[in-house]
């Protein structure tokens, strides 16, 4: 027969499973984990709240992916309908701008509204748009306030209005994609981040240099093959 097992007695210490090291793949982007690695999305607030963020102080509230600082990857997302709120860019580390973060690191892809992530030790949860048809006015990008490092104003059309960081924006959009569990969906989210109109741009300069080359015009044939070089970094 097997042996009986004895009950622990009173006010023994119990052993604690401590919670497991995240590991990159599915649902985690691997960059979200690196200590170091920035990444940019866009916030749209009140005036007053623009004021408080520039300044450093990052309101959490509360939403369809629970409490935090919510935000976009998409420039109209974070506007919010007729243009209404102000935008801020937010730089923030995930994995710790100069040292792991104590007790959460890495953003959390989900494929559906999720409020648990704080619990299961993340810095931020993603929800993106192609996953899921319900979404949150305030953003699909739920972050802790703790990793967000700087907040600026946003309105590159405007004088003054900061520097463009669209590039940036997207890059970040981007590498969280790669945290998409479904290949379909990551595919399709990617392909709506490239800018064809300048792809089409980067793919005509770099005829027109071929054909400058084969004149030997080649200052020319240079000059092309930069504007073919800027058009095409930027679009993807």
């Amino acid at each position: 027969s097997s042996p009986e097992k004895t009950a622990a007695p009173v006010g023994s210490m119990q052993p604690v499973e401590r919670q497991r090291p995240k590991r990159a793949g599915a649902g985690v982007p691997s960059s979200s984990l690196e200590v170091g690695y920035k990444f940019y999305a866009l916030c749209g607030l009140s005036h007053a709240s623009t004021k408080d963020f520039v300044a450093g102080r990052f309101h959490e509230v509360e939403g369809l992916l629970g409490r935090g600082v919510y935000c976009s990857l998409d420039l109209e997302s974070a506007r919010g309908a007729g243009d209404k709120r102000e935008v801020v860019l937010l730089r923030f580390f995930p994995g710790g701008e100069k040292s792991p973060p104590e007790g959460f690191a890495g953003i959390k892809v989900t494929t559906t509204p999720c409020s648990t992530w704080r619990e299961e030790g993340f810095a931020g949860c993603w929800l993106p748009t192609v996953c899921s048809p319900i979404g949150d006015g305030q953003g699909e990008l739920c972050l802790r306030a703790d990793i967000i490092s700087k907040a600026t104003k946003y309105d590159p059309g405007s004088w003054g209005g900061g520097q463009d960081r669209s590039v940036e924006v997207r890059q970040s959009a981007r590498t969280l994609a790669t945290g998409i569990p479904q290949i379909i969906e990551r595919w399709r989210y990617q392909a709506g981040l490239v800018q064809w109109a300048g792809l089409a741009i980067a793919g005509g300069a770099v005829i027109v240099a071929g054909t400058l080359v084969r004149f030997s015009f080649y200052g020319s044939a240079a000059a092309a093959g930069c504007i073919a070089l800027m058009f095409g970094l930027s679009s993807l």
